[in-house]
């Protein structure tokens, strides 16, 4: 893996007080710095592409079933930003009791997108921001209410 350093991890400090590193460093891959930089050099700036949903990384067993949901791998939708792109698109957020406190049943399981599989919200992150620019369309495969159904939205900028 190629990429431009970012950050290091800082945790741990010597016997004076001087900041040690535990060997753990973070990078900007370098397919997202090809895709950035030109923009940058540009027009000084990125518009990364928006959705306007909120979702949890992972869904546990224990969730899908409060959520009534038949597996535990996808984007749960749990909340829709109102006037945003999925939900112009008609993406639905969690609106139902589930018996788990601060997580709200009935929103769509978001399993695909442009024919990509979706095991986590991560999975969608990094699909878009290595693919996809505000202004274009993009497919979710949706589970709701037992049935799987095509929703296509028209990506914004991050606000």
């Amino acid at each position: 893996m190629i990429g431009v350093n970012r950050a290091i991890e800082t945790s741990n400090f010597t016997a004076t007080g001087e900041p040690t590193n535990s060997g753990i460093g973070f990078a900007i891959s370098s397919n997202i710095i090809q895709r950035v930089v030109p923009y940058l050099i540009a027009d000084g700036k990125y518009d990364y592409p928006y959705l306007g949903i909120s979702s949890k990384e992972d869904i546990s067993l224990l969730q899908a079933e409060a959520l009534g949901l038949p597996q535990t791998t996808g984007v749960y939708v749990h909340v829709v930003t109102p006037g945003s792109p999925a939900d112009k698109a008609g993406l639905r957020g969690g609106t139902q009791v589930s018996g788990i406190s601060g997580l709200s049943a009935g929103g769509d399981l978001l399993i695909a997108i442009d024919g990509r599989e979706l095991h986590t919200f991560s999975d969608m992150l990094n699909y878009l921001f290595a693919n996809k620019s505000p202004g274009d369309k993009v497919t979710f495969t949706v589970l709701r209410d037992d049935k799987t159904i095509e929703v296509e939205l028209i990506l914004d900028k991050r606000p």
